[in-house]
């Protein structure tokens, strides 16, 4: 894990509480510059913060920065939204403390492939249909975690960095699945991005754009989904711990035209677009043999992505198989 200086910090955190119009509130002073004596009292703690994680020379590790990040915003958005006299006392609450059970990458990808064993291509028309499979196939210590605060699974997670949209101004964007801790960004063990739809792999181009149909809509025109290149981008994120496992997995209804040297080759050329916006070098490719899914390897960050793309099977299209299954 990398290691970040004062002087970076304070950029850092000046930067994002911009970004979150807290720059004049009392937050500012809680990560380095709150001094009982000159400010009075602080709601926030720690305060402050930057000395509970440097070491002598000025330096402190990424992570624990970004921990300390999570815990000062977590706290000033729940004063915000009490308002400034329960800022001043806040009233009792309910803290929770997460204790998530361990859900392996190998667990992870045993459900995915159970999933696409049992489900039917002209039935998995939307993302959430996969989702709820998924869901469905848990173990049970698993399923029966969620809604606890041992689950170890987080629907709707948001991403540790923020991204600006047009017109907007930054924010988070989510994955559809996040596992680990649900609280804090360090705390990741992985994330999924999902597409799933009537629609094949032929149109693939740099973007990733798929246009799938709605067969229960007499007036559909087709319905164009967040580009592909979108999914990378976030699975991509740097803030991302390095060694959390990135799967991009899609599950369309049609077999199409394409062979799995074009697909493969398109795919590349999407992730390779979403790894330069990144600034990321040119990743190592490779098929996994045992799933059948193509495997990104970025050389010296311990950063893998895995495509589990599947489609129809040609010799029995109400099953589905992976592209790159031999």
């Amino acid at each position: 894990m990398g290691r970040i200086s004062l002087a970076e910090a304070r950029e850092d955190w000046d930067r994002e509480l911009r970004a979150r119009r807290w720059h004049n509130a009392k937050l500012r002073l809680a990560m380095f510059d709150y001094n009982a004596v000159e400010h009075g009292s602080i709601s926030y703690h720690p305060a402050p913060a930057w000395p509970t994680i440097a070491d002598a020379a000025g330096f402190a590790k990424v992570s624990d920065f970004e921990r300390l990040k999570h815990i000062l915003f977590a706290q000033g958005k729940r004063y915000s939204s009490l308002g400034s006299t329960s800022a001043t006392h806040p009233s009792a609450a309910i803290k929770l403390t997460r204790q998530p059970l361990v859900f392996s990458s190998t667990a992870v990808r045993k459900t995915i492939a159970a999933v696409m064993d049992d489900t039917h291509p002209l039935v998995v028309t939307q993302e959430q249909i996969l989702r709820a499979a998924f869901i469905a196939r848990l173990p049970s210590p698993i399923s029966l975690a969620i809604g606890t605060p041992n689950s170890p699974i987080h629907l709707e997670r948001p991403t540790p960095s923020l991204y600006q949209h047009t017109g907007m101004k930054p924010s988070r964007a989510r994955f559809d699945i996040g596992f680990g801790d649900g609280d804090v960004p360090d705390g990741i063990t992985g994330v999924i991005e999902l597409k799933a739809g009537l629609a094949s792999f032929d149109s693939l181009d740099r973007k990733g754009e798929l246009v799938t149909a709605d067969p229960e809509s007499a007036a559909h025109k087709g319905k164009r989904g967040e580009p592909i290149r979108v999914d990378i981008q976030k699975l991509l994120d740097p803030k991302l711990p390095s060694g959390a496992f990135r799967i991009s997995w899609i599950a369309l209804g049609r077999i199409g035209r394409a062979n799995s040297e074009e697909v493969k080759e398109r795919a590349q050329r999407i992730v390779e677009h979403g790894a330069n916006r990144r600034g990321l070098t040119t990743p190592s490719v490779s098929i996994n043999l045992s799933t059948g899914w193509l495997q990104f390897l970025w050389k010296g960050t311990g950063v893998i992505l895995e495509l589990a793309w599947f489609r129809p099977c040609s010799t029995d299209p109400s099953k589905y198989a992976a592209i790159w299954a031999r």
